[in-house]
């Protein structure tokens, strides 16, 4: 079975993590890293028409200093983000 792999950026929206797939035009957000990137996988799944298990994304962070770069810090990242209480507006 084929694996599909795209490039996408990310970077920081007030408290959410914005992403852009540019090669299928897709914009999508995630409240951490790990959330972004799954949405990532999950829109360019629908868009092939694909498994999502056959998709991969390699995240490019931008504009945030001392970012974790790729899936790999994404972890890190989306607990940091996630200990922080949420309030309703």
């Amino acid at each position: 079975m084929d694996r599909f792999r795209y490039g996408a950026r990310c970077e920081r929206d007030g408290r959410a993590w914005t992403v852009d797939v540019p090669e299928l035009r897709i914009h999508t957000f995630g409240a951490t890293l790990a959330d972004a990137e799954e949405m990532a996988r999950d829109a360019i799944a629908l868009v092939l028409d694909a498994p999502v298990e056959r998709v991969s994304v390699a995240l490019e962070v931008v504009g945030t200093p001392g970012a974790p770069h790729g899936s790999a810090g994404a972890g890190k990242a989306g607990g940091e983000a996630e200990q922080r209480p949420h309030r309703a507006r």
